[in-house]
C-alpha cells in the first residue's frame, strides 16, 4: 500500500525530487510517477493510488495552481482527510484554488535539504499525523501525560525529603545542646555532692569540738562562764553550717528537677523524631506503590508498541538489581545488629568493672529487672552499690556468648542474652566466680548509637538487690 501520494505539476518535478528522496530515506513508500503503465487508464490508475494512500501531499506553485488535475486531486484528498499542502514558492490568496487556501501549508520555497529546518519539521508533523493510527497517538499522548505526572510526583518527593533531612539535622542539633546542658548539670551535682561532704565533715568537727568543750567544762568548773561562751560560739558556727547544708540541699533539689525536665524534653524530641521518621517511611512506601502501579500500566502500554519493549526490559533489570541490593543491605543490617549487640554488652561489662563512672551508656529511663522502670540516675546508683559490696569486680562475656532476642520495650531496638562470667572479690580478698545469663535491651538514638533501656538478671540477683518483700 502506498504511504504518500504526490500531486504536482510536471514542470516542478525536479523541485519535488529532493523532498521525495528525503521521505524515501525515512522508509516511506512514495507514489510520484506520472507515466501511466501500458494498458492502464490514466484516470483510473491515479484514482486507485489516491484512494489507497494514507497521505496525499499536494505541491503548490504558480504552475500547479493552474493545473486541473492537481486541483482535482487536492479536492479529492481534502474530502478523504488526507490532504497535506506544501508551498514550493510564495502564493497569494487570489492565486490559490477556491476552497483550498484555508488549508495550512508548509513553505519549502527556501528549503535546502536541512532536516532541522522549521518548515520541514512542520511538514513532518503534518504527514506523521496522517500516517500514525489514532490509537497509537492516543497511547503516546497518555504515556507522555503519565510521564509528566510521575516526574512532578518525584520532584515533590525529593523536595519533601530535603525538608525532612533539614528538620532532622536541626532536631539533632537541639538534642546535642540539651545533652550538653544535661552533662553540665550532672557535673554541677557532683561538685555539690563534694561540697556537702565537706560541710558534713565540718559538722562532725564541730561536734567533736563541742564534746571537748563539755569535757573541759567538767574538769575546769572555775572557768565555766568563759567555756560557756566558747560553747555558744561553737553552736552558732554549727547552726550556720547546718543552714548552709540546707541551702545546698535545696539547690540540689532544684538541679535535680531541672535535669528531670531536660531529660523529659530529650525524650519528647526523640519521640517526635521517631514519628517524623515513620511518617517519611510511610510516604516513601506510598510513592513506591505509585511507581509500581505506573510501571505495570506502562508495561501493558508498551506491549502494544513494539518500539518501546527495550525500555521495559531495562526497567525490569534495574528493579531486579535494586531488589538484590535490598537483600544484600538486609543481610548487612542483620550482621551489623549482631555486632552491635556484642558491642553494647562489652561496653556495659567494661563500665561495670570500672565502677560505672560514666552513665552515658544508659537511656533516660531504664527497666532494671524486678525493680521496674526508673530514671538513668537511679539505675546507675543501684548498680554502683555492687562496688560497695565487693573489693573487686571483673565481668566478661563467657563461653555461651551473645544470643539475639526480640526486643520487648525498645522500638527499633535490640535485645540479647549474654552468657556472663563475673569474678567477685570480697573485702577479705577471696574471689568467687559466678556464671549466669544477663539480658540487655537497648534502643537507638538520633546519632545511631544504642542506649541501654533494660537489664534482667536471674533470681540469684548478682548485680543488684531486689526490693524487700
Amino acid at each position: 500500500m502506498t504511504d504518500i501520494f504526490f500531486s504536482y505539476s510536471s514542470a516542478d518535478r525536479e523541485r519535488v525530487r529532493p523532498i521525495r528522496d528525503a521521505l524515501v530515506e525515512q522508509g516511506f513508500e512514495v507514489f510520484w510517477d506520472q507515466a501511466v503503465p501500458a494498458g492502464k487508464d490514466w484516470d483510473t490508475w491515479i484514482r486507485q493510488h489516491l484512494a489507497k494512500c494514507k497521505c496525499a501531499m499536494v505541491f503548490w506553485s504558480a504552475t500547479s495552481v493552474s493545473s486541473d488535475n492537481v486541483r482535482h486531486e487536492a479536492t479529492v484528498a481534502k474530502q478523504q482527510s488526507k490532504l497535506v499542502s506544501v508551498l514550493l514558492e510564495p502564493l497569494t490568496a487570489q492565486q490559490f484554488p477556491m476552497g483550498l487556501y484555508a488549508q495550512q501549508a508548509a513553505n519549502l520555497s527556501n528549503w535546502n535539504g536541512d532536516r532541522g529546518h522549521e518548515e520541514w519539521c512542520k511538514l513532518r508533523r503534518d504527514y506523521e499525523d496522517k500516517l500514525t493510527p489514532p490509537w497509537v497517538r492516543r497511547q503516546l499522548d497518555e504515556m507522555e501525560a503519565e510521564l509528566v505526572g510521575e516526574r512532578a510526583r518525584r520532584e515533590g518527593a525529593e523536595r519533601r525529603d530535603k525538608i525532612m533531612q533539614a528538620r532532622i539535622a536541626k532536631e539533632a542539633e537541639v538534642q546535642q545542646d540539651l545533652k550538653q546542658e544535661r552533662d553540665q548539670a550532672l557535673d554541677e551535682v557532683v561538685a555539690l555532692k563534694a561540697t556537702v561532704e565537706k560541710l558534713t565533715q565540718a559538722g562532725a568537727d564541730a561536734a567533736a569540738r563541742e564534746a571537748e568543750a563539755e569535757s573541759r567544762d567538767r574538769a575546769l568548773q572555775a572557768q565555766i562562764v568563759k567555756e560557756a561562751e566558747a560553747l555558744q560560739d561553737l553552736k552558732r558556727e554549727r547552726n550556720k553550717a547546718l543552714d548552709e547544708v540546707a541551702a545546698r540541699q535545696a539547690t540540689i533539689e532544684k538541679l535535680t528537677t531541672a535535669r528531670a525536665d531536660a531529660e523529659a524534653r530529650d525524650a519528647q524530641v526523640q519521640q517526635d523524631l521517631k514519628q517524623e521518621r515513620n511518617k517519611a517511611l510511610e510516604e516513601t512506601a506510598k510513592l513506591k506503590a505509585t511507581v509500581d502501579e505506573l510501571t505495570r500500566t506502562q508495561k501493558s502500554s508498551l506491549e502494544e508498541v513494539a518500539a518501546l519493549k527495550a525500555k521495559v526490559n531495562e526497567l525490569t533489570q534495574a528493579r531486579s538489581g535494586a531488589e538484590e541490593r535490598v537483600i544484600e543491605l538486609s543481610q548487612r543490617l542483620s550482621e551489623a545488629k549482631r555486632s552491635q549487640r556484642t558491642t553494647v554488652a562489652k561496653r556495659f561489662l567494661d563500665d561495670l568493672n570500672a565502677g560505672l563512672r560514666d552513665s552515658s551508656l544508659f537511656d533516660a529511663d531504664v527497666r532494671l529487672g524486678q525493680l521496674g522502670q526508673m530514671s538513668r540516675v537511679d539505675a546507675v546508683t543501684e548498680l554502683r552499690k555492687l562496688s560497695v559490696r565487693y573489693a573487686g569486680i571483673h565481668c566478661r562475656i563467657g563461653r555461651n556468648g551473645v544470643t539475639p532476642k526480640d526486643p520487648q520495650h525498645a522500638r527499633n531496638g535490640l535485645r540479647a542474652q549474654i552468657g556472663t562470667e563475673c569474678d567477685f572479690t570480697d573485702q577479705a580478698g577471696m574471689t568467687t566466680t559466678r556464671r549466669f545469663p544477663l539480658e540487655i535491651e537497648a534502643g537507638p538514638e538520633v546519632t545511631g548509637n544504642f542506649l541501654i533501656s533494660g537489664l534482667w538478671q536471674p533470681e540469684e540477683a548478682w548485680l543488684w538487690q531486689p526490693r524487700p518483700r
